[in-house]
């Protein structure tokens, strides 16, 4: 058995890495590549990072694992209050206890919906937790005054601070560009000293991190890094903001350089994204095209005024839900629910109207228009029982909408409906996937495959059996013929399955640190 690196890079795609690569940036990655394979990896139906990275960790899809937003709505009393997602809400196990049962120690870093912390048999430190609360939520909770302790170790840099990501704000000045790059350089330090720490003090079989720095610098500096964009006469700030993104993935070069070292020459390293990334442009507002339609109603005063119009209210929208019956709850949903009325009286449509009603809504938004082109700005609609189907379908939106530009959806009031905006950058389906070591193949491009191949893969890696329930395979074209026909694939037993805890749920995060992963995700722009 070899050790496994898991090297997780939000955002990653292709068309950034490849420029630097060319200009001779990313000198390491280029000849890693050159010595191992490439492919472009597809995201989920919905390129967002929870579900994604949740994927990955799973081999299930989202209508298994049951993660699909960051956030998920639960009506009480006819009203929709949204709760944030935590790790008791994936319904199968992960590769991480997997590996865990089978006598694998593990290191995860900076993963999605990793806390609270599910014991594992090695190390965790979580991502999208606050610094004030992350003492709570490290594994084994030892472990925290252990990092704490280290002269180099800031609490505050290494996870999300709202002072910063509140600059992610589309249309931020391009003088708070410096700052915001500097920020995520910092904060990818961070990670790679705990991962170096801890892979030289602690014996582990699986290693797993995400650097979640180049997917927020894509989402402000897109301008920057696509060439479609980027402008022939530049300003003395465009040059300094482009030096130093040259600088960050220079400085990114050099972590996967080391990584790669302290692993040894017979670790076998994957690098994955959850999502590729891409220009975004249009502004749709979901909710007000909705309520025109007359699906939905906003909330109004006794003067007739929408209540706290442009704003969401105690955790929920603005909208007179006794009248509403097709909403978006999110951004970073892009989802449809439609409200079906259990009892007579109950807001929603009948159960028997269904199929024709969002038939109906579907043909309505695919002949949406941007009024600068007269183009459709609707790409694809994405149906819940075909692209999320499974135990967990029903908390899937009924439907998904893909925009032209992949960006997405505004929820909140207001008017035009469709509108230009600033270019920033947004989630494309089309992540990366790069692969070398032992038995794997060289200087190879492969054709792309899905997000749901790398947790067989991670197991196959570890010699571990694949379960029988995994959606994923482990994808041969990978390794070398004789490899493969030396070591072939394993299918065990069934991985657990796992029970929604939903309602019943004890809520985990507090008020404030619930708040204050609200508004890191509204200041990232993924809820408005």
């Amino acid at each position: 058995m070899n050790k496994t690196i898991l090297i997780g890079l939000d955002g990653a795609t292709f068309e950034v890495l490849d420029k630097f690569i060319e200009n001779g940036t990313m000198q390491f990655l280029k000849n890693f590549i050159d010595n191992g394979v490439r492919a472009e990896l597809i995201s989920t139906p919905h390129p967002l990072t929870p579900p994604a990275f949740t994927t990955i960790a799973t081999g299930r899809s989202p209508g298994n694992h049951g993660i699909f937003d960051f956030f998920y709505a639960e009506e009480k009393e006819g009203v929709p209050f949204f709760r944030l997602y935590d790790s008791r809400d994936i319904q199968c196990e992960t590769v991480w206890e997997i590996a865990s049962n089978h006598n694998k120690k593990v290191i995860l870093l900076n993963f999605v919906l990793t806390a609270p912390p599910i014991p594992i048999s090695g190390y965790i430190v979580p991502g999208m937790v606050h610094w004030k609360h992350l003492r709570r939520h490290v594994y084994p909770s030892e472990l925290y005054e252990e990092l704490k302790n280290l002269d180099w170790f800031d609490a505050k840099k290494i996870t999300w601070d709202f002072k910063h990501m509140e600059k992610a704000i589309v249309g931020l000045p391009k003088e708070e560009y410096k700052e915001w790059i500097i920020y995520n350089m910092e904060r990818e330090k961070q990670w790679f000293n705990v991962l170096s720490y801890l892979m030289k003090q602690k014996e582990a079989d699986l290693i797993s991190i995400v650097f979640d720095g180049i997917d927020k610098i894509q989402h402000i500096c897109w301008e920057f890094l696509d060439t479609n964009y980027i402008s022939s006469n530049f300003s003395d700030i465009d040059k300094e903001i482009n030096h130093l993104l040259i600088e960050f993935f220079k400085e990114f070069d050099k972590f996967l350089q080391r990584i790669v070292e302290m692993a040894g020459p017979e670790s076998r390293i994957f690098i994955v994204s959850d999502h590729g990334f891409g220009p975004s442009y249009i502004k749709f507002r979901i909710n007000q095209f909705l309520s025109e339609l007359g699906y939905s109603e906003w909330e109004k005063d006794k003067n007739g005024k929408i209540v706290g119009e442009g704003e969401s209210i105690n955790d929920r929208l603005n909208l007179n839900w006794r009248k509403t019956i097709a909403y978006t709850p999110t951004r970073s949903s892009n989802g449809v629910f439609i409200r079906i009325a259990k009892n007579p009286g109950e807001p929603g449509i009948l159960e028997k109207d269904y199929n024709s009603f969002r038939n109906k809504l579907v043909k309505q938004l695919l002949d949406v228009k941007d009024p600068k082109t007269g183009t459709h700005i609707v790409k694809n609609i994405l149906l819940r029982e075909k692209v999320f189907s499974g135990k967990v379908m029903n908390r899937a939106p009924d439907i998904t909408i893909v925009l032209c530009d992949y960006g997405n959806v505004f929820i909140l009031s207001g008017n035009p409906i469709v509108e230009h905006r600033q270019i920033s950058g947004t989630h494309y389906p089309e992540g990366i996937f790069i692969a070398k070591g032992l038995g794997i193949k060289k200087g190879i491009k492969l054709e792309p495959f899905s997000l749901l191949d790398i947790a067989p893969l991670i197991l196959y890696s570890l010699d571990i059996p694949i379960p029988e329930n995994f959606e994923g395979k482990v994808n041969p074209d990978i390794f070398e013929k004789d490899y493969i026909s030396g070591h072939p694939v394993n299918i065990g037993s069934s991985a657990k399955e796992k029970n929604w805890f939903g309602s019943e749920k004890e809520e985990f995060y507090k008020d404030e640190e619930k708040k204050d992963i609200e508004e890191r995700l509204r200041a990232l722009g993924y809820i408005d």
